[in-house]
């Protein structure tokens, strides 16, 4: 296979997927023979425990556009994708889950949009059976993400998108260790359009994106993508010092007048203000987390074997 004459670039990162690579592989080639370009799909191995990765070197003898990247460990589903965005050489590249909830066959319809001008193509997604707590939990977040970072990230941009290799070419230099790659999207700007598709229940297997996992990612994304919580902490230290005074005041006149007799309303205001403070402790230890974590300077993957056929 010629590799300097390759059109589109699909990654895929996968954990514990077996059910679904082989499935979602004959989905994704009838999609792509449609095309009548050249193509490679890239299978990435974020750690699987079970027999994904076998399953995923048994395709990539059967098809020479398959290679399979190995990481060492797992490292996130977006340094994964990361480390097949690395060793991609399309013209075109789209990153989409292995669960099947990504229609290959929106692929087309996001091609027509970048043959329109767009350099990526993102998606929202439209589920047709609504888990209704997730679905509001998500808007919450995208609605605080958006206030606080001055971005205008759409809800439901997934991971599934598409973008060109002029903008995949700016994308890698960013060299941020804590990667919130959406934000990081919109934030580069170039010409963006969305496309919406339905998602289907996942075909086999259970969603790696648990309630807590969703919380933490959203904190983990606002902290690395904006500073307006630390200057909220810096206010609202300043209100909880002339508070403080205030109270202090206060308390002492009273007790001069001898009308001080019962502590328990100013003991309640402390204990408020104590807890405004360790929240605000907690939200500073978080950027000094980050900041620690970016210091440190250590690889987003490493990868332990790239498998190839025409090798």
């Amino acid at each position: 296979m010629n590799k300097e004459k390759i059109y589109l670039s699909i990654i895929i990162p996968f954990h514990n997927e077996e059910g679904n690579l082989v499935v979602l592989i004959d989905e994704l080639f009838k999609t792509l023979i449609k095309l009548k370009k050249s193509f490679e799909i890239i299978l990435v191995d974020d750690g699987s425990m079970d027999n994904s990765l076998f399953i995923a070197k048994k395709l990539v003898k059967k098809h020479k556009e398959i290679v399979c990247i190995e990481l060492s460990k797992n490292f996130g589903q977006e340094n994964a994708i990361l480390a097949g965005m690395n060793n991609s050489v399309g013209d075109l590249i789209i990153s989409m889950d292995s669960d099947l909830q990504h229609p290959p066959s929106t692929i087309l319809e996001m091609i027509t949009k970048y043959n329109e001008g767009y350099d990526v193509v993102n998606t929202t997604r439209r589920d047709r059976n609504n888990n209704i707590w997730k679905t509001n939990f998500i808007k919450l977040f995208y609605k605080i993400l958006n206030m606080i970072s001055g971005t205008n990230i759409q809800v439901s941009s997934l991971n599934f998108k598409l973008i060109s290799r002029k903008f995949l070419n700016e994308f890698l230099q960013l060299k941020e260790v804590k990667r919130f790659d959406r934000g990081l999207i919109e934030w580069l700007g170039f010409k963006q359009c969305y496309i919406e598709y339905y998602a289907e229940d996942r075909y086999s297997g259970k969603t790696k994106y648990t309630f807590r996992r969703l919380v933490l990612r959203g904190i983990d994304s606002i902290s690395s993508f904006s500073t307006k919580p630390l200057r909220l902490v810096f206010h609202i230290s300043i209100v909880i010092f002339i508070i403080s005074i205030l109270i202090i005041v206060y308390t002492f006149i009273r007790y001069l007048i001898g009308e001080e007799k019962n502590l328990s309303f100013p003991l309640i205001i402390a204990t408020i203000l104590l807890g405004i403070q360790f929240l605000s402790i907690g939200i500073v230890s978080e950027y000094i987390g980050n900041i620690y974590n970016e210091s440190k300077k250590r690889p987003s993957y490493i990868i332990k074997k790239i498998t190839k056929e025409y090798e």
